[in-house]
């Protein structure tokens, strides 16, 4: 079955080639519409097909190619189709083989070559990630993806004490530091309103971004890496191609006079296709990130500024924390669904989409909530804000007096400290291997977890 499966998207990337080369066909595009309305319907039986999802997307991407590439609505349903495939397992080639397709039929061969040496690493065995490595003449190494992955599952969990500092950046942030989807980069802004993209393994600098004038407020990546969005203290808020690094849509205009107010939170759908962003602003903005227009403003709610943003697993619900509170709504309808009131000062939470778990931290210490509501046992005073979720939803790290603490998710106890100076911002990198650390002082360091 596995190699009549690859057999099958064999033929497809086929297709997509003989697309290419022969152009528009009245007779494929009427063919690409029954494949379209034969993969929906395998994938409304099973939703949680990752190969359903993934060649829903490919059945998309060839029948935009047929058709001229006259429908750029095609390519937001194959990203939304392959996003779910990712989402799905994370760990699979296939969503990353639909990627390749994805970025060659919009013309990015170098994202989609990231991409194709992703799938051969994820899956080395995979015919047509072999197919795509010997294209592209890509060496992979497959210590990230492959083979510490499998390591990392027969040993069970992390040795905490032999963690170690492996890289460590003079740098002065007050927003938001993240890693970019494929664990190989992470990104943090200045007070200068300078960003700047390292390389996590070899800890060099590849690129300094230099859109913004003011301080950034907020950093984070979309869920395929393409873009990277970023906002500053004045309501500034840009979008970023990370196959170029130049700007490709400023969503918000910094505003030089006037109050100090901004979009100091950002988060993506899950699909990619939305960016929200919230703050001391009167409202929290939605932007649809194909088109950069404002889809939505909703009423920020809260009394004072909002100080954490998320969407949760499947993107039908917007959270965000504020003065005292946590308000889950309807990001279409902006109709609240729930709101939790039982925190002192103002609230900072953190999202697990996997496990569907809420963290979130005051000045009266950590509570643990799933979406429903429902409280979990948990230590309130151990650690602080700011919080983190290992990938795998197996520990929280919070800053604490020494540094920073993980605890155990199962047992509420400390597992182990590391020792830095008053972070302000925590984040593992997707992959598990790495924890960032930002400190007040001005130092990023980049743990490598054994």
């Amino acid at each position: 079955m596995k190699k009549m499966a690859n057999v099958g998207r064999t033929l497809i990337g086929i297709l997509v080639f003989l697309f290419i080369v022969a152009g528009p066909s009245a007779g494929v595009a009427g063919q690409s519409d029954e494949a379209i309305a034969g993969y929906k319907a395998i994938v409304k039986q099973t939703p949680d097909s990752v190969k359903a999802q993934c060649d829903l997307a490919d059945a998309y991407i060839e029948k935009y190619i047929s058709t001229g590439k006259a429908s750029n609505s095609l390519m937001f349903r194959a990203k939304k189709a392959i996003s779910k495939a990712e989402k799905i397992d994370a760990k699979s080639a296939l969503p990353q083989i639909s990627w390749v397709k994805y970025f060659m039929a919009m013309d990015k061969k170098e994202t989609a070559v990231k991409r194709a040496q992703k799938a051969y690493a994820l899956d080395p065995e995979n015919s047509e990630a072999k197919k795509l490595a010997a294209e592209f003449g890509l060496k992979v190494k497959k210590k990230r993806a492959a083979a510490k992955t499998a390591t990392k599952a027969a040993r069970g969990k992390i040795q905490w004490s032999k963690a170690k500092k492996a890289h460590s950046f003079a740098w002065k942030t007050q927003g938001r530091v993240d890693f970019s989807p494929d664990s190989r980069y992470i990104a943090a802004g200045h007070t200068t309103g300078q960003i700047r993209i390292w390389d996590v393994d070899r800890g060099s600098e590849l690129k300094n971004l230099t859109g913004h004038s003011l301080t950034i407020a907020s950093l984070v990546f979309s869920p395929d890496g393409s873009l990277l969005a970023s906002s500053d203290e004045r309501y500034g808020v840009k979008l970023w191609n990370t196959e170029t690094w130049q700007v490709s849509a400023t969503l918000s205009e910094t505003k030089i006079y006037g109050a100090r107010a901004g979009f100091n939170a950002l988060a993506f759908s899950p699909d990619g296709l939305f960016i929200a962003g919230g703050g001391n602003t009167e409202t929290i903005n939605i932007w649809n990130t194909q088109t950069g227009m404002v889809q939505a403003s909703l009423p920020r709610l809260h009394d004072d500024q909002i100080e954490g943003l998320s969407y949760n697993r499947d993107g039908t619900l917007l959270i965000s924390s504020g003065t005292d509170d946590i308000i889950l709504r309807n990001p279409e309808s902006n109709k609240v669904v729930s709101t939790f009131k039982d925190h002192l000062g103002p609230v900072k939470h953190v999202y697990h989409p996997r496990i569907d778990l809420i963290a979130s931290a005051a000045w009266d210490g950590v509570k643990l909530r799933n979406s429903s509501g429902k409280l979990l046992k948990f230590p309130k005073k151990k650690v602080n804000s700011p919080l983190a979720f290992s990938p795998d939803g197996k520990v929280l790290a919070g800053a604490s007096k020494k540094g920073v603490t993980i605890m155990d998710m199962k047992t509420g106890k400390p597992i182990h400290i590391l020792q830095c100076k008053s972070p302000s911002y925590l984040v593992f990198s997707p992959d598990g291997w790495h924890l960032a650390t930002a400190e007040y002082t001005g130092n990023i360091i980049i743990w490598k977890l054994p």
